[in-house]
């Protein structure tokens, strides 16, 4: 399945709710009468000329210092961002955040994307994931992953070293055609596993995400699962 199928059905996962396949685990939440994860944020509003919202962004309700870290940098990022938008007048922004958050096999694994277009500048794509071993009440990283399911690093390296070179030649077609385009290199350092901050996982699939638009003002993302 190639990236751009894949960006599809990334998107269709995206359903503003918790999937929870360990019902009988339990956690310490702030708020008893609350899911692990809920929309603490949602707005849908128009306002000519000004904005166009269409607002779901979550928290999660784990009590825990690491968890508190997440929820900060969610509130900073997203709602923060929302309020500016608002403020601004005449600019013509349309902003959208997504989320889909699951639970399997102890852990909790939630992305949230957000897509937003401020009058005639580029659009730009921020995604963010956040996983979180609720057994071991930690944070779980990458490599954490590959080593839990008994998979080869070099091997998944070299998996998304070659998508993205696919990648990069078809950007570099478009370019030949006189098109604006984000220009990537396949030998890049952030395409290691130690530098891929960006996963989720659904179904027993780790869902790699390589959002350009968290550091630069563009829409183009690639995504790798394995």
């Amino acid at each position: 399945m190639d990236i751009q199928t894949l960006k599809i059905e990334f998107n269709s996962l995206l359903n503003n709710t918790l999937e929870n396949k360990n019902q009988e685990l339990e956690v310490k939440k702030m708020e008893q009468d609350k899911d692990i994860v809920y929309t603490e944020y949602q707005k849908k509003e128009k306002k000519e000329n000004n904005y166009d919202l269409d607002l779901n962004i979550p928290k999660i309700n784990i009590n825990n210092e690491i968890i508190k870290e997440y929820n900060n940098e969610i509130a900073n990022t997203f709602i923060k961002k929302a309020e500016d938008v608002m403020k601004i007048q005449n600019l013509n922004s349309i902003y959208t955040v997504q989320y889909s958050a699951t639970i399997e096999n102890n852990i909790l694994s939630l992305v949230i994307y957000s897509n937003l277009k401020d009058g005639n500048n580029a659009q730009r794509v921020i995604v963010l994931t956040y996983n979180f071993d609720l057994k071991e009440n930690k944070e779980i990283k990458i490599e954490d992953i590959i080593n839990r399911k008994g998979l080869i690093k070099k091997d998944i390296e070299s998996k998304v070293k070659e998508n993205i070179k696919i990648e990069q030649n078809r950007a570099n077609d478009l370019k030949s055609l006189g098109y604006s385009i984000y220009e990537r290199n396949y030998e890049d350092e952030k395409y290691k596993l130690k530098n891929t901050k960006q996963f989720f996982i659904k179904d027993g699939r780790i869902y790699l995400i390589y959002a350009y638009g968290n550091e630069n003002i563009t829409s183009e993302m690639d995504i790798i699962v394995i």
